[in-house]
């Protein structure tokens, strides 16, 4: 019942981890079952949101494996991930010189 009131799709992982966590999640397995099936067959589909930040795509993952979905672990992750990192890195370049010596890219070992 509380999942009809929860529209976004991070809120509704971070609420499923919440209450698995908790321990109270059996009194909830309709909505979940529901909420990860729909979760895996957009996964499946290829209508993954380009926009998900790397801990969207962590908690999604993890909770699909989590209920024995499958789903690979492949590049598209990857390269997803790899994409946001060349992204920061690039702006912390970009930044003023007072902030670069917090932040040296250099140091990284990428």
């Amino acid at each position: 019942m509380m999942f009809y009131k929860v529209v976004d799709p991070i809120k509704q992982l971070e609420l499923i981890d919440t209450l698995q966590r908790l321990g109270v999640s059996y009194h909830f397995e309709d909505e979940i079952r529901r909420i990860l099936k729909n979760k895996h067959n957009t996964h499946h589909n290829g209508d993954v949101c380009e926009k998900q930040s790397l801990y969207a795509t962590a908690i999604e993952f993890r909770l699909l494996r989590q209920h024995r979905y499958d789903v690979p672990q492949g590049k598209q992750h990857i390269s997803n991930a790899s994409t946001k990192i060349n992204i920061l890195v690039k702006a912390m370049i970009n930044e003023p010189p007072c902030f670069q010596p917090y932040y040296s890219p250099m140091q990284w070992k990428l």
